[in-house]
């Protein structure tokens, strides 16, 4: 039993018995007398020599009650002895595992910042499998990774997957059409698609004032999110002014003038002070109408971040 314990507590796993046959094998021969064959006998351990074929070996008779109690004595211990084999047994196996996984750990390069399909070569030459995802990014970081796991510089299992996060550039969408919408109706369609208005410039025309007439860029373009777009909006209609006819139509039926020229004077009066108070109605439309925009992109520009933000989330 000497030698079966060594064997089985042998530090190097090759001393070790090969399976639960070899064990089985020497547990029978120790239980008949006989020495172990698997089993190394270290120096000094006695063994018990088999009788010689044909001859039963030597026995002292003992009292029945003696015989019983080592019987009973004796199988707590055989019991105890092979729950001992298989906890050494199972530690030996996590042991053994556990050397595989750390001999097998090799160090992760770090490909962060290189192109896409670099950084897959140089994962593979190192023995790593790349996995693939993105996310949007700046367009300078467009088909570049951004980010790995595992880290690089650390160590992971050969064989094992690194996940890459490459960049897929800022998100596109399509240039509306506004031309022709009022400057509210404008802002709210450029918003929704994710644009801001840019610059606004004043474009003369007969149309009421604060029409988009011209847009910087044509519509059903693709174009980063977030991207401004000017508009050219509409100056209105220009103050009307007295004609020949109205003059005419003060005088007297007969070709004569006017027998009152205050009259006259006061009838061209209220033309003048119409015409003046339109121009300072549609200085104020303007002015209105470029404070608008300016909150509007404000507000637009705050719904482009966030837009961001939960992109990148």
């Amino acid at each position: 039993m000497n030698a079966v314990i060594l064997k089985l507590l042998a530090k190097d796993p090759a001393n070790r018995y090969a399976d639960a046959d070899e064990l089985a094998e020497d547990l029978l021969r120790v239980r008949r007398g006989a020495p172990p064959v698997v089993a190394a006998v270290p120096g000094g351990a006695k063994t018990v020599k088999a009788p010689p074929p044909g001859r039963p070996a030597p026995t002292t008779r003992q009292p029945a009650a003696v015989r019983s109690r080592r019987r009973r004595t004796r199988g707590p211990l055989i019991l105890g002895l092979l729950l001992l084999l298989l906890g050494l047994l199972g530690m030996g196996w996590a042991l053994a595992q556990g050397q595989g996984t750390g001999g097998g750990a090799v160090e992760v390069p770090s490909v962060e910042g290189l192109a896409r399909d670099e950084a897959v070569s140089r994962l593979q030459d190192a023995g790593f499998r790349a996995e693939i995802q993105t996310r949007q990014s700046g367009e300078e970081d467009s088909g570049v990774v951004v980010d790995q796991s595992p880290n690089g510089g650390g160590r992971a299992p050969e064989g094992s997957t690194v996940t890459l996060t490459v960049g897929a550039g800022a998100r596109t969408v399509s240039v509306p059409e506004v031309r022709d919408l009022g400057f509210a109706d404008a802002e709210a369609e450029l918003t929704n698609a994710g644009l801001v208005v840019g610059e606004t410039y004043d474009v003369p025309s007969d149309v009421a004032a604060g029409v988009v007439l011209e847009q910087g860029i044509a519509a059903g373009s693709e174009v980063e999110e977030g991207t401004a777009v000017n508009l050219g909006l509409s100056t209105g209609p220009a103050p009307t002014t007295p004609s020949p006819s109205d003059a005419s139509a003060s005088q007297q039926p007969d070709g004569g003038a006017s027998a009152d020229p205050a009259s006259a004077s006061a009838s061209a009066r209220p033309n003048a002070d119409a015409g003046e108070a339109q121009k300072d109605a549609q200085k104020e439309a303007r002015e209105a109408a470029r404070e608008a925009q300016k909150e509007a992109r404000e507000a637009a520009k705050d719904r482009a971040e966030e837009i961001r933000k939960e992109a990148e989330e």
